[in-house]
């Protein structure tokens, strides 16, 4: 976005005669309040269905995790992963991001509907 070259096409672009007559258009459209609540309505709906999708695709990770626990090699590999100082600062160094806690959050829900059997677990 520092690029001067960058610059000098957006200038050129926000001055443009489209440009222009499509803001316009963009600021009246907003000014409708049929408009905005139709627009509302379908952000939300777009943010609900991802919401959605999110958790389903956590869900089928954790059912693979369950399984995977049961590999004896796979244990042992976390056995050796829980040990390692390094891995710990990593794991509390995630903790800490706010970014993480969106993720844990639909973990929470994959864990919360899903039951489970000593062998895997299944979707509820």
């Amino acid at each position: 976005m520092e690029d001067p070259e960058f610059q000098k096409q957006m200038k050129k672009l926000q001055n443009s005669k489209e440009f222009k007559e499509a803001f316009k258009q963009t600021a009246d459209k907003l000014k409708d309040p049929n408009t905005l609540a139709q627009n509302e309505a379908k952000m939300e709906h777009m943010l609900k269905v991802g919401n959605d999708q999110l958790k389903k695709q956590a869900g089928g990770v954790m059912e693979e995790v369950m399984m995977s626990l049961n590999d004896p090699a796979v244990q042992a590999e976390m056995a050796k992963m829980a040990k390692d100082p390094n891995f710990n600062k990593m794991l509390q160094n995630m903790a800490s991001d706010p970014q993480f806690k969106n993720y844990m959050e639909a973990v929470s829900y994959s864990l919360a509907h899903c039951r489970f059997d000593r062998r895997f677990a299944l979707p509820v």
